[in-house]
């Protein structure tokens, strides 16, 4: 709940510095939560209008037997990692809800994030996400962070054994250098 707090608190604060809407204007029409809507594309959310999809993954939990994907979204400020359970409609289309968010306004000049190309001890686990640093010849990288999305808990999961993470850095950077 409290990672919800900040996660508003942030969008809040962004929002209404680049809105041209009177100050008093409500972030959240009606309903302060974008953690209860459901939409098939987050740029249905008006506070997530203005970003851009780098990379996603999605990946199916065989104990709960569900679907999520973590999806890494960005404006001019900042990264915004969307952990989302999925659904389908009806008519067979996706449906995602928000389960929970990773804000990351503090990246640098060469750090990165994977999301789905690590493992944690050996295991081979998309739901990792991990921010790295590229180093200057390109061949060796520095884990900054990483978090499980775990699935059972509806969260992301701080991992502290940064020892214990392996990425595929080489698919990683090829990756980056394919974004316009």
């Amino acid at each position: 709940m409290k990672k919800k707090a900040i996660f508003l608190l942030f969008l809040s604060t962004v929002l209404a510095c680049k809105n041209d809407k009177p100050k008093n204007s409500s972030l959240f029409s009606e309903d302060p939560s974008i953690f209860d809507l459901r939409f098939s594309n987050y740029k249905e959310i008006p506070q997530l209008e203005e970003y851009s999809k780098i990379s996603d993954t999605t990946f199916f939990d065989k104990q709960i037997n569900k679907e999520f994907r973590i999806t890494e979204i960005k404006n001019d400020t900042s990264h915004l990692i969307l952990f989302n359970e999925l659904f389908y409609d009806n008519k067979d289309n996706e449906v995602y809800t928000i389960l929970d968010t990773l804000a990351l306004d503090n990246m640098q000049e060469g750090e990165f994030i994977s999301i789905g190309y690590c493992d944690y001890q050996k295991l081979e686990m998309p739901q990792i996400v991990a921010k790295f640093r590229m180093m200057e010849n390109d061949s060796l990288s520095e884990i900054k962070k990483a978090w499980l999305a775990d699935p059972v808990k509806k969260a992301f999961k701080r991992i502290y054994e940064l020892d214990s993470i392996g990425c595929e850095f080489q698919i990683i950077k090829e990756q980056y250098l394919k974004l316009p």
